[in-house]
């Protein structure tokens, strides 16, 4: 599990950097990339979760501390997808305020 975490965290990282880089210095060609790494937190994503489903079905749920740790793990991993979408709004608004392109208006699932 760490990997996962610690992958997703080396993800988010870059995905913050690159959304800041991009609106302070109005380097929109970056938008692609932080694309890429959406792309990436969610296979992450959905890998961890599926991991810690598969480790909760092998454990007892009388275990309060281990379920809460099962909690714990879940908004983890939900923090870093949210860190992710954070930096693609900052993306839009890098790309509104320096290309004069207005932000979509259509939610990120349904373009």
């Amino acid at each position: 599990m760490f990997e996962f975490n610690h992958y997703a965290y080396k993800t988010a990282q870059s995905m913050i950097r690159l959304a800041m880089t991009s609106f302070i210095e109005g380097n929109t060609e970056l938008k692609d990339e932080i694309m890429e790494l959406e792309e990436t937190i969610q296979i992450i994503q959905s890998k961890a979760i599926n991991l810690i489903a598969t480790q909760m079905a092998e454990s007892s749920f009388d275990e309060k501390e281990r379920s809460n740790y099962f909690i714990y793990l879940f908004r983890l991993i939900k923090a870093f997808k949210r860190i992710g979408d954070i930096s693609v709004e900052m993306m839009d608004v890098a790309v509104e305020f320096h290309d004069n392109i207005p932000r979509p208006t259509t939610p990120r699932p349904f373009r």
